[in-house]
């Protein structure tokens, strides 16, 4: 039996607008328990916001015989001091690198002496598997999943089977993370601090937008509504959760499973809340699945639109219906389900007439809330390949510009005046409308947050935290490390 130490990494000097439990390690440790009867400690950095010495020290303190060390592109720079401080404090331990940032860019990641691997995508299976072998000092270099350096060069190894059956996966591992810690922070749905739990029903999107990460493949692949009902069931009745945040990359997509699982959920009596924070796919929702979406407990659903040009729409291979996607919010709205909208500004070749076609698309919705991100050409994406060749590409100098806020790095042709100019006016003309603030008002699902909730909507447009100092902040980004 191995100790095993999961860290997800954090900007410990950024402030954190919003976060949700770290699902990944929950599903490795629940795996390296189940399969390998390990001990597995998870360390999440952003409750507290841990400097690299600290988690050194806490390190050292649970003496762990291999360190897992999960990012996501954002925190790279983080992750970097983390390791480096972590090989200082324990040096003959392997640290092995994991999460979005690891597949995304494996290279930058091998080039730090500190790390030993790097397990690629879906790690359940790999990190499982290495962590036997190393135990017992058997070969383990050759596994497929893994990335690691040796004299100078980088070696990818085959890449690992997506799991088919998800079904047969364990549960995340709720006793490992810190429940309350959660249950204090804010949270991506808008809903007050209190104990809740994210879920993931599915993985994967089959759609092919070009901005968007390939981290669990591109087949969509869905658990059964028996899996799903009865993950919620043992959340409800074991932990006492009734707040279900839902984190699918498209919930929706098998129309009859997303119905049966709302129905199961209507008819447990559990009276829940349940949330989609990650987005639903808009031209998917019909009167019938929305109304069965708010009997199960649904009080708040995003959609992403991201651009109302249908030029784009086609060049970002979304290839949204904006009047089925229209109609659909309209639908939700007067259900009762409090509405938030994802819209992207900045893609290569956007002008800046489609700029204020997506504004007065969201603006004109019946939207209650919006958020409006600055594009990111993300290395490993289409869309990194096609900006590098785009009149306003520049490369990002540190991994705190690829925040969806930030406008120091874009990969719009427009310059960053006309870009700046145009983010400011979106959030202006969307909130400009008092019968929308009114509608905000009345409609919010949590009265007693409104006013904190407004607070951090503030702090998101303008950058400034509600003490007035100016900082930096995260927000969405598609992945749940």
């Amino acid at each position: 039996m191995a100790r095993i130490l999961l860290i997800k990494c954090s900007e410990y000097d950024t402030y954190p607008f919003a976060m949700s439990p770290p699902m990944g390690l929950m599903y490795l440790s629940a795996s390296l328990k189940r399969d390998g009867g390990h001990r597995v400690k998870i360390l999440d950095t952003r409750l507290g916001l841990l400097t690299a010495e600290q988690v050194a020290r806490k390190a050292r303190a649970f003496k762990p015989d291999i360190i897992g060390l999960g990012a996501i592109l954002l925190e790279s720079r983080c992750f970097h001091e983390y390791a480096a401080a972590l090989h200082r404090a324990l040096p003959g331990v392997p640290i092995v690198a994991g999460g979005p940032y690891a597949s995304t860019d494996p290279d930058a990641v091998l080039k730090d002496p500190a790390v030993t691997c790097a397990v690629l995508g879906e790690g359940e299976a790999t990190i499982t598997d290495l962590a036997r072998a190393m135990e017992c000092n058997d070969p383990w270099k050759h596994l497929p999943g893994l990335a690691l350096r040796g004299n100078g060069a980088l070696t990818i190894n085959p890449q690992r089977e997506y799991i088919k059956d998800l079904d047969a996966m364990p549960f995340p591992d709720w006793d490992a993370a810190d429940l309350a810690g959660y249950a204090r922070a804010h949270r991506f749905s808008n809903l007050a601090p209190g104990p809740y739990m994210t879920v993931f029903t599915s993985r994967s999107c089959p759609y092919h937008c070009i901005y968007c990460h390939s981290f669990f493949g591109k087949a969509f692949r869905a658990r059964s509504p028996e899996s799903v009902f009865e993950e919620i069931r043992t959340l409800h009745d074991r932990y006492g959760i009734r707040d279900i945040e839902i984190l699918d990359d498209c919930f929706n997509l098998d129309r009859a499973r997303a119905l049966e699982i709302c129905e199961r959920l209507a008819r447990s009596r559990m009276k829940l809340r349940l949330s989609f924070p990650n987005g639903v796919r808009s031209d998917r929702l019909d009167p019938e699945l929305i109304a069965m979406l708010k009997a199960a407990g649904t009080g708040y659903m995003a959609v992403a639109i991201e651009t109302a040009s249908p030029r784009l729409q086609k060049f970002i291979r979304k290839n949204l219906d904006l009047d089925k996607a229209r109609d659909a919010m309209g639908r939700a709205v007067a259900a009762g389900i409090f509405c938030h909208g994802y819209f992207m500004l900045g893609f290569p070749t956007e002008s800046r007439r489609e700029m204020q076609q997506t504004i007065d698309f969201a603006a004109n919705s019946p939207l209650h809330t919006a958020s409006f991100f600055v594009v990111k050409a993300v290395p490993g994406t289409e869309l990194h390949q096609i900006a590098r060749n785009g009149a306003g590409y520049k490369k990002a100098n540190n991994s705190g510009e690829f925040a969806y806020t930030s406008l120091d790095y874009s990969c719009s042709d427009l310059g960053h005046d006309t870009l700046q100019l145009m983010y400011r006016r979106a959030y202006r003309q969307f909130y400009s409308k008092p019968e929308r603030i009114m509608r905000i008002v009345a409609d919010f699902p949590d009265k007693g947050h409104l006013a904190s909730s407004l607070l951090h909507l503030g702090a998101r447009i303008t950058g400034f935290q509600p003490n007035g100092k100016n900082v930096k902040h995260k927000t969405r980004m598609v992945s749940k490390a």
